[in-house]
C-alpha cells in the first residue's frame, strides 16, 4: 500500500482548510487528488535461457501513465537491479553462471511513482546451449512435456484436464523431469489419477527440475506409494517454489503428501489445502521429507496409520523453517500436528507452529503448539518476514488478515 508523503499530506490539509473557508476566508479550490492507483503487474509471454543469460518477454499493459519496469535478479551470492522504460517488452539479464537457479522480481511503476505488485518467478540457466521455453495452453500441450523432460515450459493460461480420464504422470525413474515449468500464476484444473502403482502426480519423478508459480486445483490423485498432487517424488537439487494444491491425495502404501509424496529437494513458499490419506508417512504438504522446506503451510486433513503429520509425515534429515499446519490429523501411532515422526537427532525444525485445536493434538515431533487465536496473531510468528515490517526482511513473504485464509498467515505472492 502506498502512503502519501508528509509534505503531500500537509498540502492536502491546507487545500481542505481553504475550501471550507479557513485561512482568511478565501474560496480556494482544492487541487486534484493525487493518483494512488498502482499499475497492473506484468504477465510473462515467453522466455529463453543460455548458460550465461536469461531473456524474458511480457505483455504490453497499454497504460498511458506507465513509466518504467523495475527488475531485480538474484541467485547464488549475486544480485542485479535494472530499470527499463515503459513500452519495453523484453529484458535480458547477462553475466549469469551456468546451470544456476535465479529468482526474478518485476514491478511496473507509473508516472506518479505507484508500484504494481511484484511478479516473481524463477529461471535456470543452461549447462550449455540455448533453451527456448514452450508456451502451454491446453492439457494436450501439457502432455507433450513428457517428450522432452529436460525442456523449458511456460503456462500461457489455465489448463483443464479431463476429470473422467486418468492422467499419466510425467517423468519416470529412467527419464525424470529435469527441466523447468513456470506456471506463470495459472492453474491446472481437475488433474485426476486413479492409479494402483507408485509415483503418482502431475509428475511421477522430478530430478533436479524446477517448478514455479503453479496451482494444482481440485486434483484427485490416487496411487500406491510416493503420491502427491504435484509430484510423487522430487529429488537431486530440485526446486519447487510458489506452488500450491487443492483437492485430495490418497496412497495405499507410504509417502503421500498434499503437494509432494517424497521430497529430497527444496520447497519454498508453497502450500497445500488438499486432504491426504495413506497407510504410513502421510503429510499435509509432504509425506516423507529429506530435503528443505521453508515458508510453507498446509491446511488439509491427514489420516493414516503410522507417521501422520499436519505438514510432514516422516522427517528424516529435514531442514524445516518458518512453516505451519492447521489440518486435523489422525492415525494409530506417531501422529503430530506438524510432524508425525522425526528420528532422534535427525534434521532441524525452526520457527514452526501448528494449531493444537484444529489439529486435534498437542503432540508433534517438532514445532510449537499454539491455540487457534494465537495462530491468527502475527506476533506468534517471531522472526517471520511479514509485509509491513522490515526487522525480519524486506521480501514480504508472509501477510496476515482476518478476511483472508481464515485469519491465518498466508503467502503474499500466492494468496488463497
Amino acid at each position: 500500500m502506498k502512503r502519501t508523503s508528509f509534505v503531500a499530506a500537509a498540502c492536502l490539509a491546507a487545500f481542505a482548510l481553504l475550501s471550507c473557508g479557513g485561512g482568511g476566508g478565501g474560496s480556494g479550490t482544492p487541487a486534484d487528488a493525487p493518483d494512488t492507483n498502482p499499475p497492473s503487474e506484468i504477465t510473462l509471454t515467453g522466455m529463453m535461457a543460455t548458460d550465461a543469460s536469461v531473456t524474458f518477454y511480457w505483455t504490453d499493459l497499454d497504460d498511458a501513465d506507465l513509466d518504467r519496469a523495475e527488475i531485480v535478479c538474484a541467485g547464488g551470492a549475486s544480485s542485479w537491479s535494472s530499470t527499463v522504460d515503459a513500452g519495453t517488452l523484453a529484458f535480458t539479464q547477462e553475466g549469469l553462471s551456468a546451470n544456476t537457479i535465479y529468482e526474478f522480481s518485476v514491478r511496473n511503476a507509473d508516472t506518479s511513482g505507484n508500484l504494481s505488485e511484484a511478479h516473481r518467478f524463477c529461471a535456470r540457466t543452461t549447462s550449455s546451449g540455448v533453451v527456448i521455453y514452450t508456451v502451454i495452453g491446453s492439457s494436450s500441450g501439457l502432455d507433450l512435456i513428457r517428450n522432452d523432460p529436460a525442456g523449458g515450459y511456460l503456462l500461457g493460461g489455465d489448463v483443464y484436464c479431463s476429470a473422467s480420464s486418468s492422467w499419466t504422470p510425467i517423468g519416470t525413474s529412467a527419464a525424470p523431469f529435469t527441466g523447468v515449468l513456470l506456471g506463470n500464476g495459472y492453474a491446472i484444473h481437475d488433474l485426476t489419477i486413479d492409479g494402483t502403482s507408485s509415483h503418482q502426480g502431475l509428475f511421477g519423478y522430478i530430478s533436479g527440475g524446477v517448478v514455479d508459480d503453479l496451482m494444482i486445483e481440485d486434483a484427485s490423485v490416487a496411487g500406491a506409494s510416493y503420491v502427491g498432487a504435484l509430484a510423487g517424488s522430487c529429488a537431486d537439487d530440485g526446486y519447487i517454489h510458489n506452488c500450491r494444491a487443492t483437492g485430495s491425495v490418497s496412497g495405499s502404501g507410504s509417502c503421500a503428501g498434499g503437494l509432494v509424496g517424497y521430497n529430497d529437494a527444496t520447497l519454498s513458499s508453497c502450500y497445500s489445502a488438499a486432504s491426504v490419506s495413506s497407510y504410513q508417512y502421510a503429510g499435509g504438504l509432504v509425506g516423507y521429507d529429506e530435503g528443505t522446506i521453508q515458508d510453507c503451510y498446509s491446511t488439509g486433513s491427514v489420516t493414516g496409520n503410522m507417521a501422520i503429520g499436519g505438514l510432514v509425515g516422516y522427517c528424516a534429515s529435514t531442514t524445516l523453517i518458518d512453516s505451519y499446519a492447521t489440518g486435523a490429523v489422525s492415525g494409530s501411532g506417531d501422529v503430530g500436528g506438524l510432524v508425525g515422526y522425526r528420528p532422534p537427532l535427525s534434521g532441524t525444525v525452526t520457527g514452526c507452529f501448528f494449531d493444537s485445536e484444529t489439529s486435534g493434538t498437542t503432540h508433534s515431533d517438532g514445532g510449537t503448539a499454539a491455540t487457534t487465536s494465537a495462530m491468527k496473531t502475527q506476533t506468534t510468528f517471531a522472526g517471520w518476514d511479514f509485509s509491513g515490517e522490515t526487522a525480519n526482511g524486506t521480501d514480504d513473504v508472509w501477510s496476515i488478515s482476518s478476511s483472508i485464509n481464515g485469519g491465518y498467515p498466508y503467502l503474499t505472492a500466492i494468496a488463497p
